[in-house]
């Protein structure tokens, strides 16, 4: 129990703040409609965004030597807001599958009955925790690279040698080996994902529409939302009503 106190007290209530006050910005309804999945993890994403940057506010504020709010009055604010924002986020929770049912209305696509709330909360916070954990792994990394040059070096010297270091792996790494392996994935696993959704759609019969037999665009080379819109997408008729005259396509 005293680990888990000690690994908890060592998040920063500020960037915790932040981070929710983020994520249930980021459960608004969008232009488009968001899987579960998705939707987790752009919650997480946001919330380690949110509370990274509450974070580093908040130790700037220290560093300068400002004025903070101590003991009982700190609790206080800190309970205040991370409870309206929990008060908020079960809210919108529960109102994410309102939102989608309307997107989902307005691109003609089947209504959902639930939008999984607590699924997205799990992938939300697992999301969140990685991230967050992982950068301070690189924190703790390059503390470690700067006290030991500075063993050897002066303090300043140091700590731009090793940060510089530091950042240049990461760089490396995040636009080398890692980041083609993960797109490379990505790409795989949405192509696999297409071919086995979009069997269910066939080539259309008019030869002027996309992927027809008259179509310089082969059938299976257009995703399942391309062949979604060439099946199901806006007509003449439609069109022409929009417009409010008359258009040959």
């Amino acid at each position: 129990m005293s680990y888990l106190h000690r690994f908890a007290s060592s998040f920063s209530a500020v960037g915790l703040i932040v981070g929710l006050g983020l994520a249930c910005i980021s459960l608004t309804p969008s232009m488009l409609p968001r899987a579960v999945l998705v939707q987790g993890v752009l919650a997480g994403l946001v919330f380690a965004l949110g509370y990274g940057i509450g974070a580093t506010l908040h130790e700037i504020w220290k560093y300068m030597g400002l004025k903070s709010l101590k003991g009982k009055s700190a609790r206080f604010v800190t309970w205040f807001f991370a409870c309206a924002l929990m008060l908020t986020a079960i809210y919108m929770l529960g109102k994410m599958a309102n939102w989608q049912n309307s997107i989902h209305l307005l691109m003609q696509m089947d209504e959902i009955d639930s939008a999984y709330p607590v699924t997205v909360v799990g992938i939300s916070i697992a999301t969140a925790l990685v991230i967050v954990l992982t950068f301070r792994l690189i924190l703790f990394i390059a503390a470690k690279v700067v006290n030991a040059f500075a063993r050897l070096l002066p303090r300043r010297v140091a700590i731009v040698l090793g940060l510089t270091i530091v950042g240049y792996v990461l760089v490396s790494l995040a636009t080398g080996v890692l980041l083609k392996s993960a797109l490379h994935g990505l790409d795989n696993t949405f192509a696999a994902l297409d071919r086995v959704l979009d069997d269910q759609y066939e080539p259309p019969e008019d030869d002027l529409a996309f992927g027809s037999t008259r179509s310089l665009i082969e059938w299976d080379d257009i995703g399942r939302n391309g062949k979604r819109f060439v099946l199901y997408g806006p007509r003449q008729a439609d069109i022409t009503t929009l417009f409010g005259r008359c258009v040959f396509r």
